[in-house]
């Protein structure tokens, strides 16, 4: 069996948005959206990019922040094996990031930071 690995190279984020509920919000308050897509680098295979999309709702504030995470592999690898590992591997490895961004900007104006949940993937 050949030696396979993957390395967490980076991660940046793309969009970052914070602003005040308006007083015609009809949506729900504390409701978190996640959403994931994977991306392959088509000018060198091995490098494979997932961002995380995450939406919510605080009391005060509709938060929107995207997170790309850069991911190399080495060796070979199925292209099953790559598409499961950056389904869950990978956003198990970039939401922590996601978390403390989140909780770090909704403290910058309040004394009450929103933390969110753990979530296995």
């Amino acid at each position: 069996m050949k030696e396979q690995m993957v390395k967490f190279d980076n991660y940046s984020i793309v969009h970052l948005e914070v602003s005040q509920i308006p007083d015609n919000f009809d949506g729900k308050k504390g409701e978190l959206k996640i959403e994931t897509e994977h991306h392959a680098n088509p000018d060198e295979k091995k490098v494979h990019k997932l961002l995380i999309r995450l939406k919510t709702v605080t009391d005060k504030s509709i938060i929107d922040l995207e997170v790309e995470g850069y991911f190399e592999f080495y060796g070979e690898f199925e292209d099953d094996d790559i598409e499961k590992f950056m389904r869950i591997n990978a956003s198990s490895i970039l939401y922590p990031y996601c978390r403390a961004i989140m909780s770090i900007v909704t403290g910058l104006d309040s004394s009450q930071n929103v933390l969110l949940p753990i979530i296995n993937f």
